[in-house]
């Protein structure tokens, strides 16, 4: 047994304590090794702190990718003094940044370790993932013991599924950046505005921006959730006193009415900040609900300049105070006034915009979040709920947590795998499930910002020119692009696909379409086909020109694309017949000519491969021209291409496959498409 001992100190741990070595055995059955071992007193108890190793490729049984902390507790009783005593071993060597950070084992004495331990989980949802086992189920047992541990206690809980905002860093992922510059300004004492789209993630930033200042030892910090109705209800100058007795209980000996509360105030404040010589930040979260216009409460629509401006004035006076405002709106520190009043945080606070994660940010939740749940989800899988939902936090979390569910129900075996083509056959019943969430990300854009999604519609429903049209006047859109809802002006998309297939489906139920995307009236097509065909030409044959100026793959070969005078001789279809004729023209022309370069270099596949790698946006369009034309000419279909077809046509028409006019519509879908990925690619080069 020795030989799965580290070092002598760990062998002599375990002679030492003879229970503790009865029960590492089904452990080191199990494929662990033991690394380091010690009993330590704290939080007025003493626990076994022991770490171990998972060896001989077990780690892809057990999802553990460092070692692994377990605790081992001798009292009959298990309580949650436990879980602080682990949770400041976690943080201190020779734990921190060796074990696995959001898992342990803990075995307890308790019989009913493992009832005590799911209620406490369930009740704290943001505790790190606990492994209980009751010491009595490990005496004279082997690895299975073990095994069947992880399996019902450390796979059974959604770990995906927060709504709410994160009150710990137990699973705070992302935002460096954003916390970094916010802290600094937080100690130069500057005024900050975060502003983003709903759920993501701004009150779960602002409450680790309070967590990293309350460990500072000179700052102050309150945070004020002013939806409460214990703020949002109060005048302005009870509110003044609210804020100071969050920080001094020498606040009833102040007058607070409404000629006494801005003096009462400033003493109060100077008097905190000369005794203690801290800073103090002041954290306002839902600023809509007290600011003009937006508020419930409509003594906020005057009484807003009184409060601010006693605190803009102690500002000025006393460097020591700075204020952190936050919502979706970000009104309040654009307009310079309201109601004829002057706005006195104009001018004075910086605003900074939450976009959502990157993708780099998202993999590391989805693949952190995941093993601890004993599921992977493939790099592709990966890659589309990026593309899906565009980095929102709560979004790809809540498509993450469906798709787990389902490979459950499915009755797969841990440790699940869930790939792209997993979570593309199940695309309608997960995004079905969270249309509600769509709605709330941009409710508010609709009610303070009508015109600027009124931008959102024509680009959703596909209306590109019209957009960048209107985009070209600064004053027009700028919170779409701020709030990172849209990105690449030169070739603008929804970054966040499920909000666009929402925004795209109300916008055709108030115009009464059965499709989700704009169609031209049958008056304007042949005016619309010919522009749209030059425009796609000269496009074209710019992007050539840019991609030989960078050395990257051809796609046409040293010369452009061929018979370039037919496509402008192309009629609008009408029917299956004129579709055909239209879409073979297409195909011949930018399909079938990239096919003949490559073979003329050798490379049969270069159209599934070297385009498809170096111009993912532009394969795309041109396959949906390539399956079309499949379809309609009845060649022999293979089971991949009837996929791609009916995700194309559902992309397109959506449910409404008789649709009298099909046949242009899938037309113009697909120049729509091929123009939209003509401007990607180009700004993607130009990057």
């Amino acid at each position: 047994m020795e030989d799965k001992f580290a070092n002598i100190k760990v062998v002599n741990f375990f002679k030492s304590n003879k229970r503790q070595a009865q029960l590492i055995l089904p452990f080191l059955d199990a494929g662990f090794n033991v690394t380091w071992a010690k009993n330590i007193y704290t939080y007025g108890s003493e626990f076994s702190f022991i770490i171990i190793k998972a060896i001989d490729n077990k780690q892809g049984i057990f999802s553990f990718e460092y070692e692994v902390l377990l605790v081992y507790s001798k009292y009959k009783k298990l309580e949650p003094r436990t879980f602080q005593a682990i949770n400041r071993f976690m943080t201190t060597r020779p734990a921190r940044g060796r074990v696995e950070s959001l898992t342990y084992f803990i075995i307890s004495e308790d019989n009913n370790a493992e009832s005590w331990v799911q209620s406490y989980l369930l009740e704290q949802k943001e505790e790190k993932i606990a492994i209980p086992i009751s010491a009595e189920k490990l005496i004279n047992k082997d690895k299975w013991a073990i095994i069947n541990a992880v399996k019902k206690h450390y796979l059974m809980f959604d770990r995906f599924k927060f709504t709410l905002p994160l009150q710990t860093d137990t699973y705070f992922f992302g935002r460096n950046s954003e916390l970094k510059d916010m802290l600094e300004s937080c100690n130069k004492c500057e005024n900050i505005g975060l502003f983003g789209l709903r759920k993501t993630g701004k009150t779960s930033l602002l409450l680790k921006i309070k967590r990293s200042m309350e460990i500072s030892s000179d700052h102050l910090v309150a945070y004020i959730d002013a939806q409460d109705t214990r703020y949002r209800l109060k005048r302005w100058n009870q509110l003044l006193m609210q804020l100071c007795k969050m920080f001094s209980e020498q606040t009833k000996q102040y007058s607070f009415v409404e000629e006494e509360a801005s003096e009462s105030f400033y003493k109060i404040f100077e008097n905190i900040i000369d005794s203690t010589s801290k800073k103090i930040t002041l954290i306002f979260d839902e600023i809509e609900w007290i600011s003009p216009e937006t508020c419930k409460d409509k003594h906020w629509d005057e009484e807003f300049v009184n409060f601010w401006q006693t605190i803009r004035v102690f500002q000025t006076n006393k460097r020591k105070l700075n204020i952190v405002i936050a919502g979706v709106n970000p009104s309040m520190v654009e307009r310079d006034n309201f109601f004829g009043f002057q706005n006195p945080l104009f001018g004075i606070v910086n605003p900074i915009f939450l976009t959502c994660f990157s993708e780099s940010e998202v993999r590391d939740m989805v693949l952190k979040i995941g093993k601890i749940m004993g599921i992977k989800f493939s790099n592709d899988a990966l890659s589309f709920l990026y593309e899906q939902y565009g980095g929102h936090p709560l979004l790809t979390r809540l498509a993450c947590s469906f798709s787990t569910n389902i490979a459950k129900y499915k009755g797969k075996n841990y440790p699940i795998n869930i790939s792209k083509s997993d979570m593309l056959q199940e695309s309608s019943l997960r995004d079905r499930e969270l249309t509600f969430y769509p709605k709330h990300i941009v409710s508010e854009l609709e009610k303070f910002y009508p015109d600027e999604y009124s931008l959102l519609e024509e680009l959703a429903i596909g209306r590109y020119n019209e957009f960048i049209q209107q985009i070209k006047d600064p004053r027009k859109g700028r919170h779409l692009i701020k709030y990172g809802i849209i990105e690449n002006i030169n070739s603008p998309y929804v970054t966040i696909k499920v909000v666009q297939d929402y925004v795209a489906r109300e916008n055709a139920i108030r115009e009464g379409r059965n499709t989700p995307f704009s169609v031209v009236d049958i008056k304007e097509r042949e005016n619309f086909l010919k522009l749209r065909i030059e425009t796609i030409i000269d496009d074209l044959r710019y992007l050539e020109r840019q991609i030989k100026s960078v050395n990257k793959p051809l796609l046409f070969g040293p010369n452009s694309f061929p018979e370039a005078d037919k496509l402008l001789r192309i009629v609008a279809p009408k029917d299956i017949n004129t579709f055909i004729s239209s879409i073979t023209i297409l195909h011949r022309i930018f399909v079938e000519s990239i096919e003949v370069y490559g073979r003329s270099i050798n490379k049969d596949k270069y159209f599934w491969i070297d385009i498809k790698e170096n111009y993912k946006y532009l394969h795309k369009a041109l396959h949906r021209i390539k399956i079309y034309r499949i379809d309609c000419q009845h060649l022999e279909i293979m089971t991949s291409v009837t996929k791609q077809l009916e995700a194309f046509l559902q992309e397109d028409i959506g449910d409404d496959r008789n649709n009298t006019d099909k046949y242009w519509i899938l037309f113009q879908r697909s120049l729509d498409e091929l123009f939209r990925a003509i401007q990607t690619e180009t700004a993607n080069i130009s990057k």
